[in-house]
């Protein structure tokens, strides 16, 4: 009732027992009506202002905001599987160790990029042909669902390039642990995937192609 009293659709007559009856529905409606409009009125305003702030942050930058900075495995882990599953045309990688995704773990993300028709290329350390049996089988599944692999003795860093335009570089840190630890920059910035994209077909064109090596090996 109070409730009702309080919207103007009854009223209360004082008296020794609490009384009340029903204002007039045609005033009492008109007047719940009029309120309603007006607090519509207030909400499209406050909605308009909103839109005006809301479009003009949208046309403010951040000069940096193509560049982030990563420190933990799973976020590198994440970022790497996000990047390869927007890749359009191309994924380039330098391989080594320490890996942020497991060394026993098939991506499948690459592979489901290769099999929708992404170029894939990748150049591995030496080592990994002998040294780690487990990433040894993964490399070999990369190359069945299409990517190209080849070997160099020493990978210069980690590198992977999508679509020449995002850069993924990790750096170890230059500090004492007990455990390896690593920075990535992904950087999205058509220049630098250029360059780097030249400067990984520079290492591509003297690494050795898995036959290549197995032939060397026989002999």
């Amino acid at each position: 009732m109070d409730d009702l009293i309080g919207k103007g659709l009854a009223v209360y007559k004082p008296g020794k027992i609490k009384k009340y009856s029903a204002t007039h529905p045609e005033k009492s409606l008109a007047r719940l009506v009029s309120e309603m409009e007006q607090r519509t009125s207030q909400v499209k305003e406050l909605i308009g202002k909103l839109k005006l702030k809301y479009a003009e942050g949208q046309k403010e930058v951040d000069p940096l905001e193509y560049i982030e900075v990563l420190k933990e495995r799973s976020q590198i882990a994440q970022k790497f599987r996000e990047l390869e599953g927007r890749a359009k045309h191309e994924i380039l990688v330098l391989v080594k160790p320490p890996y942020a995704l497991g060394p026993p773990e098939v991506n499948v993300q690459e592979i489901e990029a290769l099999r929708r028709g992404v170029q894939g290329k990748g150049i591995y350390e030496m080592g990994e042909w002998t040294s780690n049996y487990e990433i040894f089988k993964n490399i070999l599944k990369y190359k069945k669902a299409g990517e190209e692999v080849r070997f160099i003795q020493k990978v210069p860093m980690k590198l992977a390039i999508f679509d020449a335009k995002t850069v993924m570089m990790d750096f170890d840190d230059p500090i004492e642990t007990d455990e390896e630890t690593f920075t990535t920059l992904v950087i999205s910035h058509s220049h630098l995937g250029t360059l780097m994209k030249a400067a990984f077909y520079a290492l591509w064109s003297k690494a050795k192609e898995m036959e290549a090596i197995k032939t060397k090996r026989r002999k």
